[in-house]
């Protein structure tokens, strides 16, 4: 189909080039001088395509930056006590050139979201991705990224570095846990997953609950985590 097209589109260059030289006085010319005046005008309309593509997506990821910033502003202000709590962004050109396009080769985990690790301004990052919109109400990515910024305070909470808003969704990017997640970690080298000693357990376990409480009462606005 391709073939075809273009196909087409170097006659309708050749035949409009022809035609100007006719109305002009001058020979018709053979079939080389043709090309030669269809590549140049061929090769303008394929950039002009180009420009148009790169307009649009620019002017979707606006659109997108406009009203994701709005209804992450309101959550970040009623889940501070009226006080902004800024996060830093980042392009969606920075998400895609770090994860490869989310190329799947960058997928760490995934759940009900895609985890992806990326590079960042030559920093390892950890970029969280809403993957199925059923599974989560639409104000809930608003205020995932909202409790997640005033979690990141706490030493047994992942720190989240910024955002992105110029997808349809937001997404998240967070600092990179080198040990790696715990579902991920492979215990023996046979690739069966074993339980932790008993006190690597308690201290994780204590970690978590200290963590909880935290997000349950240290807050303006009461927080529960029903996960």
């Amino acid at each position: 189909m391709k073939k075809i097209a273009c196909g087409v589109l170097f006659a309708a260059a050749s035949m409009t080039a022809v035609m100007a030289i006719e109305e002009a006085g001058a020979p018709a010319p053979g079939p080389a001088s043709a090309a030669s005046v269809a590549l140049p005008a061929l090769g303008s309309l394929l950039e002009m395509l180009c420009l148009f593509k790169r307009k649009k997506k620019k002017k979707e990821d606006e659109i997108h930056f406009q009203k994701n910033g709005s209804l992450l502003l309101e959550e970040l202000i009623a889940s501070s006590g009226g006080i902004y709590n800024p996060i830093p962004t980042f392009s969606s050109h920075q998400i895609l050139q770090a994860t490869n396009n989310l190329d799947w080769n960058s997928i760490i985990s995934e759940d009900r979201f895609v985890w992806y690790r990326g590079m960042i301004q030559n920093r390892a990052v950890l970029i969280k991705k809403y993957q199925d919109c059923s599974l989560f109400d639409a104000d809930n990515f608003y205020r995932d990224i909202t409790v997640s910024s005033l979690m990141s305070s706490h030493k047994n909470v992942l720190k989240i570095l910024g955002c992105c808003l110029e997808f349809q969704h937001p997404v998240l990017v967070c600092e990179y846990p080198e040990n790696g997640a715990l579902n991920c970690i492979k215990r023996a080298r046979d690739g069966a997953t074993r339980p932790f000693p008993w006190n690597a357990s308690w201290r994780i376990a204590k970690e978590i609950a200290e963590a909880v409480t935290y997000l349950h009462t240290e807050f303006p606005r009461t927080i529960i985590h029903r996960d």
